[in-house]
């Protein structure tokens, strides 16, 4: 029997196991079964809080296909929020750090709901990114009979980020797919379409091991370091990035720190019998 709390992040839902007396992450049979939206929970992925040895929590994520998502923005925050529900942070403590793939992240908590995560420099050069994609700068892709101009980033995770005129629902649901899957990336790839308005960013993700989501944290700060190196943003200003979820705030400083703002609220909470 697992005890489980749901969450919800700018649109993203996800299941959050308290794994600190776990020895191994779920089976993906498991996964897949707790985040069918018919025969299970539902969710977009598994969310578990692990111990660390020096920073105290870690946060290991499962796409909803089993597969190892490596990071994911918007669960980092449904997780802070899942920190200060369970009391295992004190209440007045604002201010905490979180391990992801091995990385250490600061974290804020604004206010009961809205936390705020410095997501970092994102690299340019990974395994899992184009060897073209060395600094930032645009690439084109083929998808279909159409061709692309996107940056790489990775956030944990890989990401393209395409910005478009088109409605970016439409591009996502048509060549989506066959972007996730382009050759040019040895581990698939999340692709974000988005399209500028004034203050921010419309914004669609088509997620590896996922598909069409309703929000993508780390998917949004790749959209917001794209825009200012695309000169779409400024730095050191908040845009909004809206996704179809819901809308997260990001914030690029001088040195390509990315900073990332949004909500996180539990939904409900039960037991699962396998």
């Amino acid at each position: 029997m697992i005890e489980f709390s749901k969450y919800e992040g700018a649109g993203n839902d996800f299941v959050v196991v308290d794994a600190r007396d776990w020895q191994s992450p779920l089976a993906a049979d498991v996964v897949r079964l707790i985040c069918d939206r018919h025969r299970g929970i539902g969710a977009d992925g598994i969310l578990a809080l692990w111990p660390h040895s020096t920073n105290g929590f870690e946060m290991k994520v499962q796409n909803a296909d089993g597969s190892d998502a490596g990071m994911c923005g918007n669960g980092m925050r449904c997780i802070l929020r899942f920190l200060y529900d369970l009391g295992a942070v004190p209440n007045d403590a604002n201010t905490l750090e979180l391990v992801v793939s091995g990385e250490t992240y600061s974290c804020e908590r604004v206010d009961p709901s809205t936390f705020l995560v410095v997501m970092g420099k994102p690299l340019t050069q990974h395994a899992t990114l184009p060897k073209q994609a060395s600094s930032g700068e645009s690439l084109t892709f083929t998808a279909g009979k159409r061709e692309f101009t996107g940056r790489c980033h990775f956030f944990g995770n890989p990401h393209v980020t395409i910005f478009t005129d088109d409605n970016p629902m439409d591009l996502a649901q048509e060549f989506g797919p066959l972007l996730e899957s382009h050759s040019d990336f040895i581990d698939r790839v999340n692709v974000g379409f988005a399209r500028a308005h004034t203050g921010g960013f419309e914004t669609v993700v088509y997620e590896r091991g996922v598909g069409i989501t309703q929000a993508c944290g780390s998917g949004a700060c790749a959209v917001g370091i794209s825009a200012v190196r695309a000169g779409l943003a400024e730095r050191n200003q908040w845009s909004s990035v809206e996704l179809p979820g819901g809308t997260l705030d990001i914030c690029v400083d001088d040195q390509d720190v990315v900073t990332m703002r949004g909500a996180a609220r539990r939904v409900f909470t039960g037991t699962w019998e396998d």
